[in-house]
C-alpha cells in the first residue's frame, strides 16, 4: 500500500531543478480581519495557496493508476471542494503532487477540514488523512 510521507497546507511550494520542494509558510491558523461589517458565511477570498503531498510507492505499485482525492469542508461540515488528481506515472519511488489552489474559504469561523486518500479503480486503498486550517474573525477594534 502507498505510504504518505507529506501532506501539507501551505502558502506556496517552490520546486528546485531536482524537484525538491520548499514548503513556504505551513498554514494552521488564519485570522481574517472583517474590516467593516460582518463577513458573509460563504465568503471566499482570492488568495493563492497550495496543498502538497508526497507518496512513497513500492516497485510493484509504480505502474498502477492511483488517484489522489482531496475533499475540503467548511467549518459547518458542508462541502467546499473536491478534486481528484492522477499520481504521476513516471518511475519514481517518491511521487509528489503540488496542487495550487485559488480561493480560500473564510466566511465561517472554525476549522476547515481537508481530507486526503488514494483510490485505485475508484476504491479507497489508503486510510483517510486529515488536515485542518482554523479560521478566526477577531473582534473589530
Amino acid at each position: 500500500m502507498p505510504k504518505l510521507n507529506i501532506f501539507a497546507l501551505c502558502e506556496k511550494v517552490i520546486m528546485d531543478e531536482q524537484k525538491n520542494p520548499s514548503l513556504i509558510s505551513l498554514m494552521e491558523n488564519l485570522d481574517v480581519d472583517p474590516r467593516e461589517g460582518k463577513i458573509p458565511k460563504n465568503a471566499v477570498i482570492a488568495k493563492e495557496w497550495a496543498i502538497f503531498t508526497q507518496w512513497q510507492l513500492s516497485d510493484d505499485e509504480q505502474e498502477k493508476p492511483f488517484h489522489q482525492v482531496i475533499h475540503a469542508f467548511w467549518p459547518d461540515g458542508t462541502e467546499f471542494n473536491k478534486t481528484i488528481h492522477s499520481l504521476p506515472t513516471q518511475q519514481a519511488e517518491v511521487k509528489q503532487i503540488n496542487m495550487a489552489v485559488v480561493g480560500l474559504p473564510i466566511g465561517q469561523e472554525g476549522k476547515i477540514t481537508v481530507k486526503l486518500w488514494l483510490e485505485l479503480e475508484s476504491k479507497p486503498v489508503t486510510e483517510t488523512f486529515f488536515k485542518t486550517l482554523k479560521i478566526t474573525h477577531p473582534p473589530q477594534k
